[in-house]
């Protein structure tokens, strides 16, 4: 599937606003190649960032084509102690990379507090409950259409003033 010029950067919001304020984003890869973006330039573009990046294949992902994910790793540790009580409830590990990984490669039950926590890394907070712990910073970003926005900016306005 290909998507519209004016879909695409709506889509990749998810990766190219990984940062400080949002802390963790992925994409399935048939929607990064149905953006025409190959996936090893959306990995290389976050590493030169300073952001961890990964791509998990289909048959290493609990998404249907697999996925690429980019996370700040500073940041997701912070918000994994923050919650650590919800992790080891869980069992679940309590590290930047563990986490991404075992989030990628199993599903997550609806309504539980591990599906909050997930929901509030991917937002920045935007979506949270009184169980879920966020820094204050957390908040800048809403649910848009096609992924988060950054407070109505542009992802090249947003990734321009944060590198810049």
């Amino acid at each position: 599937m290909r998507f519209e010029k004016d879909e695409i950067e709506g889509l990749l919001n998810d990766l190219f606003l990984v940062g400080p304020r949002k802390p963790l984003g992925y994409l399935p890869i048939s929607t990064v190649q149905g953006c025409g973006r190959p996936t090893w330039e959306l990995v290389d573009d976050a590493r030169s960032k300073g952001l961890r990046a990964e791509t998990w294949l289909e048959c290493q992902c609990s998404i249907g084509s697999g996925a690429v994910y980019v996370w700040d790793a500073v940041r997701v540790e912070e918000f994994l102690s923050l919650n650590h009580e919800v992790l080891a409830s869980s069992g679940w590990p309590d590290d930047h990379y563990g986490f991404v990984r075992k989030q990628a490669t199993e599903q997550i039950a609806m309504d539980t507090p591990l599906h909050q926590l997930l929901d509030s890394l991917y937002s920045g907070g935007y979506y949270n409950s009184l169980s879920i712990s966020c820094p204050d910073d957390f908040r800048p970003f809403k649910r848009g259409f096609a992924g988060y926005i950054w407070n109505g900016s542009s992802a090249e306005e947003a990734m321009r003033s944060r590198y810049s």
